[in-house]
């Protein structure tokens, strides 16, 4: 099996946040009550998805997405229309956009590097089971 195709399959499956690194110091997820999964198909979408304990809505959407070389490349395509209004905020949620990103997988963890101001945030994601 090529080191393209092993990599591929193993981002395959579902990912929750749960900590993030900045300014090399691991940060547990600032607020408890938010859920956030990622989920990527074998079809070439991933879907996120974030919602908070204590508050009723939530936020979704599928992109295209591709990932090689430690890089992840992803389009929005859908934005549910059931989405609490304040979705429309997250850039995360906007049709259309393009994002290419830093990323990597070490065992059950995969690292998502997102720019902030002049500095990096690199956002932590365990593999979690799949979701019906």
């Amino acid at each position: 099996m090529s080191l393209w195709l092993a990599t591929l399959i193993n981002i395959f499956g579902s990912w929750q946040f749960y900590a993030y690194i900045y300014q090399g110091h691991e940060v547990p997820a600032p607020n408890p009550s938010l859920t956030q999964i990622l989920e990527f198909g074998t079809d070439g979408v991933c879907r996120l998805y974030y919602k908070r304990d204590d508050e009723s809505g939530f936020c979704e959407r599928k992109s295209s997405y591709k990932f090689e070389n430690n890089v992840l490349v992803q389009q929005i395509l859908w934005v549910n229309p059931d989405n609490q209004s304040s979705c429309a905020q997250d850039p995360d949620m906007q049709i259309g956009r393009i994002t290419t990103n830093n990323a990597r997988i070490v065992g059950d963890v995969f690292y998502l590097d997102l720019p902030m101001n002049e500095d990096t945030i690199t956002y932590l994601w365990k593999r979690i089971p799949d979701l019906p």
